[in-house]
């Protein structure tokens, strides 16, 4: 759809900086030319462009891993149409189905106890199994769909871009650029959507970045900062024991959970897109 509007699409390379280029923007991309913009929207997930590091979050300490599986039919069919949460030494994951009958099984360490298991995945995923014996049930004669999985560090659980952030410098940062949910909430995927219809709406009326930026932290801060909380609760052994117990004596805390995780319905209609929020929640 971009393309048939005019855009000019490149795929295939890497942006190496964003610059300043009298009133617009120089973005550096390697192998091609220079491209030059009126206007710079910054999307690239939960990696920084050089020279544009996001700072620490409020639970930085975390390694993030995902692998691909094909479980057994039974195990296959036990999962469809559910996403399970499994909580475990220093870490929590979660197993979803995805497409062509695979599924994803994505899941963050503490650094310090993946340490202790000398930094190996095959490690880490024995010490997962041990702890939740429902991971152990539903990889029984699962096959793995990748050699090794696909890790990353340092991310900024808790982090949310305040307007008028001197990093912000014109720039409209989207999705985990300004704000990083924690993965257990599932909401990364409306932040994206809410934060891009946002900014094309704001950008179209002439409206700032940093009056965008604004806007998102409203948004976006409480539900990020007790997503967090409950975050660094989960990976905690003491409070770990603790919110267990509380879950099993009352479930429904896990829907109440969920309501205050998510981008408030308020703050949709503006867009008219809340059905598709609704969809990614």
């Amino acid at each position: 759809m971009a393309a048939d509007a005019g855009a000019k699409i490149v795929r295939g390379c890497h942006v190496r900086g964003l610059e300043h280029e009298g009133t617009g923007w120089r973005v550096i991309v390697e192998s091609e030319d220079p491209v030059f913009a009126d206007a710079a929207f910054l999307a690239t997930g939960k990696h920084d462009v050089r020279g544009r590091a996001r700072p620490k979050g409020k639970q930085s300490d975390l390694v993030a891993f995902k692998m691909y599986w094909r479980l057994t039919a039974v195990q296959a069919a036990a999962l469809e149409g559910h996403v399970e949460l499994m909580l475990y030494r220093g870490g929590y994951a979660g197993l979803q189905p995805v497409e062509d009958g695979a599924v994803n099984l994505c899941c963050l360490v503490q650094q310090g106890e993946l340490k202790k298991l000398g930094g190996r995945w095959e490690n880490l995923l024995g010490a997962m199994q041990q702890d939740c014996g429902l991971l152990r049930e539903r990889l029984q004669g699962a096959q793995a769909l990748m050699e090794r999985p696909l890790a990353i560090s340092a991310i900024p659980y808790g982090y949310v871009r305040e307007g008028r952030d001197s990093r912000s410098d014109g720039v409209w940062t989207l999705g985990d650029q300004s704000a990083v949910i924690p993965s257990f909430t599932g909401d990364g995927m409306s932040i994206a959507l809410h934060s891009g219809c946002m900014a094309a709406s704001m950008y179209l009326q002439a409206r700032s970045a940093d009056q965008f930026q604004e806007k998102l932290c409203r948004d976006l801060s409480k539900q990020v900062a007790l997503a967090t909380m409950i975050s660094r609760g989960m990976v905690w052994p003491p409070s770990r024991g603790a919110i267990v117990a509380a879950v099993g004596l009352w479930p429904g805390v896990l829907g109440v959970i969920a309501r205050r995780t998510r981008i408030s319905e308020a703050a949709m209609p503006a867009f008219g897109l809340v059905d598709s929020y609704r969809l990614c929640s």
